[in-house]
């Protein structure tokens, strides 16, 4: 399916929080882990003039304060093709983590004006993947496609080790919790905001407000 020109796109996430409990029942389903940072949500659309703009995931009318910078158009040079292309990651800025003017990238729904309807998230993340390149290794959690500019992860068992480790860290703001992923699961149309949650689970640490 074509993507020509600019229409809002709901960004697959989570909508359902499961328990600490249920993890090692994730894992044996297949899911795929990858740390939640304690950021905000973001869709980066690149259209084919380049000027790259940043949206929230409540819709068309959330722009964020944010908005890509030098370090992003470094990096949208390496992008084949004259398309337009969709991003989904997580905005480190605002939250008080330590980190700012960095995305945390982990979806791709347009890929050089093909919109990735029906293609499962391994095929999207293999693209996105292929997109950013040879990211430097420097977390366990991430790579480094350039400053600012990360790429997530995934980790395909130990996710109650993983959770308990970053729950025995609450010093560190950075990672929130754990999403679980269908790597399986297919991208159905981004219309709605809850389009492509099924298939997707999210574990907090807990906190004062939050058992998971």
């Amino acid at each position: 399916m074509r993507y020509d020109s600019y229409r809002y796109l709901y960004p697959p996430r989570p909508d359902m929080a499961v328990a600490a409990a249920t993890l090692p029942l994730l894992e044996i389903e297949g899911a795929w882990a990858q740390a939640k940072m304690n950021g905000t949500c973001c869709v980066i659309f690149v259209p084919p003039d380049g000027k790259a703009f940043a949206l929230g995931r409540h819709g068309p009318d959330n722009r964020l304060q944010w908005q890509p910078g030098t370090r992003w158009e470094a990096f949208q040079a390496r992008f084949p093709g004259e398309g337009w292309y969709v991003l989904v990651g997580e905005l480190l800025h605002s939250k008080g983590v330590g980190v700012r003017d960095t995305v945390y990238l982990f979806d791709l729904l347009v890929d050089d004006g093909e919109y990735l309807v029906g293609q499962t998230y391994r095929e999207r993340y293999l693209r996105l993947r292929k997109l950013c390149g040879k990211p430097e290794l420097v977390s366990e959690t991430h790579g480094l496609i350039r400053e600012g500019i990360w790429l997530a992860f995934n980790r395909t068992r130990g996710f109650a080790k993983w959770f308990a480790e970053i729950g025995a860290a609450p010093g560190s703001p950075m990672i929130e919790g754990l999403v679980f992923k269908s790597p399986d699961s297919k991208l159905k149309l981004c219309g709605r905001p809850k389009a492509n949650s099924v298939g997707q689970h999210k574990c907090r640490r807990p906190t004062a407000n939050l058992s998971f």
